[in-house]
């Protein structure tokens, strides 16, 4: 038998069943009335109620907001901002109220009458009762009051701004006898006559349910057998097979994709079997696929965060790199360029030690200049040929003794992985940086998967590459700053940089009341040694020359050359009389000097000397070098070979010979 017809049956008996039922009990119009009664009087009595709550909710909004006006007139002026913005709640929570009074008014209006009507039809009543009355005469009694209630409520909010005093007058007077007096006292005896009525209809309503019952119940029991064959039949035909399919649903819930349901019928059940099967080959299929697809989905993700975590900790580098030559610009000297480039490294590559070496001035050997880490490299100087990364010009790594040639400055300590990089900037070797780490750690220096070189590595030579621009630009500045005061010839200060040191020790002895001397010092004929022997002869008579000068005076003592054969010497806190002596010295030295060019002897030379001190000759640099240089001029008068001093302000000018000074 077909589906269908089994649910004809069903519905054929079932609505015979279901007319009587009806019939005896819910359409019988007595105990539709009593129910309808019943509903709608515990509508009323809640109607009541809330209408009860509504007015104390008002009367109690209103006394918080005559509180909230009391206070605000005792406060002052910073607090009273506060206070208006706390009685903001109970005014709102007050008209909320009076809103939903009125509303629920209405609610109560249409109950009532809806309320009598069931009764009225239930009793067959023309006339109210008692309690009805009460009910009319409250909803009169709120109909006649309510516009009075919403005005004197709005004036007593308005009052409690501009005049408390009258706004308290306007809620003694008027306001508390409309709530307390007039309606509150009515909603109550209206609520408990209400309840009472209530209480005598639900006896009456329980007798007429009684009979009901009665009848319903062979009804029921008839009823009960029909539904039992029913239910037999409908689980033979209808539950089990639905049992089935239930089954395999929640296998393949379960993820158990291989359940299948098994039923012979050839009706709708039978089909809906078939296409439930084929549905799980479908699943199955589009289940394996998703998985594959999920599969590829999570490498791809975590080829992203991969990507993404390299790409903050390159960013982080970066910022590291960045930082570092913001601060290598505004290094001045090579010791603060050294702390700032190991600092830098310490953040950017930890777990590893070094060393960082630069070329020495002769360039034969390698110095190291700063060094960092547990373990730094215990060779601190070694010949460049000694480092393969310097002799190949490229970074060089060795991760296994066994395998990589080491370096033969780590010969005399045992290998571990390390890196050398040459420091190179400007088509100039500068030197290496060294990194080195433990076998722990040894997996940062090793190359890529497709034989790149390893992220440290490359952070390593971008560290190397800034740090030898840096270094080289410091070299530079000071190549520029040595050019910029030192003579190319004979390596001593030149004219700019002397009147800068002169004006400068001239305000200094001024401030501590000290003396300075000057020497003008002039070779004597020069033009005519030139002449005699050549201009390569001059230029090594003018660097001996100025050597010897500078092995004669003290180590704060200035030596600048003037111009061409002329010198200036500055003596730091000298009077004059022990400028004299050390004229003197310097004659007999300039005498005695004794120049090689190309292994043979080119002869000597004599000088004539001007002396000059403050204060005596002068306070500023010009009337010091223009003292000097006229006392210089009279020393070639006098046959030169000798010092001369400037004049004093009425002294007869001083001059001796070498010889005399000495006797």
């Amino acid at each position: 038998m077909r589906l269908q017809i089994k649910l004809l049956l069903c519905f054929a008996l079932v609505s015979v069943a279901l007319p009587l039922i009806a019939y005896i009990s819910i359409l019988n119009p007595r105990i539709r009335h009593a129910a309808q009664f019943v509903d709608e009087s515990h509508q009323e009595i809640l109607s009541e109620y809330r209408l009860l709550n509504h007015l104390q909710v008002i009367d109690r909004c209103l006394q918080e907001i005559e509180m909230e006006a009391l206070r605000l007139r005792g406060e002052t002026r910073p607090h009273q901002q506060t206070t208006k913005s706390q009685r903001t709640r109970p005014t709102a929570e007050l008209y909320s109220t009076l809103v939903a009074f009125k509303e629920q008014y209405s609610t109560f209006r249409t109950v009532q009458a809806n309320q009598w009507r069931s009764l009225s039809e239930l009793e067959r009543l023309n006339a109210p009762d008692e309690s009805e009355s009460q009910e009319r005469a409250l909803l009169a009694k709120i109909e006649e009051i309510l516009p009075s209630l919403e005005k004197n409520i709005a004036s007593y909010v308005d009052l409690t701004t501009k005049s408390p005093d009258a706004a308290r007058d306007l809620l003694e007077r008027v306001l508390n006898v409309q709530l307390r007096e007039q309606v509150l006292p009515s909603i109550g005896t209206t609520i408990d006559a209400t309840e009472r009525r209530m209480d005598e209809e639900t006896r009456k309503i329980e007798s007429i349910l009684d009979r009901a019952y009665k009848r319903a119940e062979a009804a029921f029991v008839g009823s009960l057998v029909v539904s039992c064959f029913l239910a037999f039949v409908i689980s033979q035909s209808v539950a089990q097979p639905i049992t089935k399919l239930r089954q395999a649903a929640l296998a393949i819930g379960e993820g158990d994709f291989d359940a299948r349901v098994h039923i012979q019928s050839r009706g709708e059940l039978g089909d809906l079997a078939k296409a439930f099967n084929r549905m799980g080959v479908d699943l199955q299929k589009h289940v394996t696929e998703r998985l594959q697809a999920q599969g590829m989905l999570d490498q791809t993700n975590q080829k992203l965060s991969s990507s993404l975590q390299e790409l903050h900790a390159r960013s982080s580098e970066s910022a590291v790199i960045g930082e570092m030559a913001n601060m290598l610009q505004s290094c001045v000297s090579l010791e603060e360029a050294s702390k700032v480039i190991v600092l830098a490294l310490q953040r950017g590559l930890p777990n590893t030690s070094g060393a960082l070496y630069l070329f020495s001035a002769s360039r034969n050997l390698v110095e190291e200049i700063a060094a960092w880490g547990d373990a730094p490299p215990k060779e601190k100087v070694f010949p460049p040929g000694d480092c393969w990364a310097l002799r190949r010009g490229n970074p060089y790594a060795v991760l296994n003794a066994q395998i990589g040639m080491p370096c033969v400055h780590l010969s005399r300590e045992p290998v571990v992985p390390y890196l050398c990089i040459p420091l190179s900037a400007q088509g100039d070797t500068l030197g290496v940086l060294h990194l080195r780490t433990d076998q722990e750690h040894a997996v940062l220096l090793e190359k890529a998967a497709d034989g790149t070189s390893g992220r440290v590595q490359q952070l390593g030579v971008m560290f190397a590459e800034q740090a030898a621009l840096a270094l080289a630009n410091l070299k530079l500045r000071d190549t520029l700053k040595h050019q910029s005061i030192r003579d190319p010839l004979t390596g001593l200060f030149n004219r700019r940089y002397m009147e800068e040191a002169l004006e400068g020790e001239l305000g200094r002895s001024s401030r501590k009341n000290r003396p300075l001397s000057i020497f003008m010092l002039d070779l004597d004929h020069f033009k005519k040694f030139n002449d005699t022997f050549g201009h390569e002869a001059g230029d090594i008579m003018l660097r001996e020359f100025a050597y010897n000068v500078q092995k004669r005076m003290r180590g704060e003592d200035i030596i600048c050359r003037y111009g061409g054969e002329e010198f200036v010497v500055i003596l730091v806190e000298a009077g004059l009389e022990v400028a004299e002596n050390r004229a003197v010295q310097l004659l007999e030295a300039t005498r005695h000097l004794n120049v090689l060019q190309r292994g043979k002897s080119i002869g000597g030379i004599t000088l004539s000397i001007g002396i000059a001190a403050f204060p005596e000759h002068g306070s500023s640099v010009d009337a010091l070098l223009r003292a000097a240089d006229r006392a210089l001029y009279r020393a070639k008068e006098k046959g030169r070979d000798r010092f001369v001093a400037a004049d004093s302000a009425d002294e007869v000018p001083r001059s001796a010979t070498a010889s005399s000074n000495n006797a």
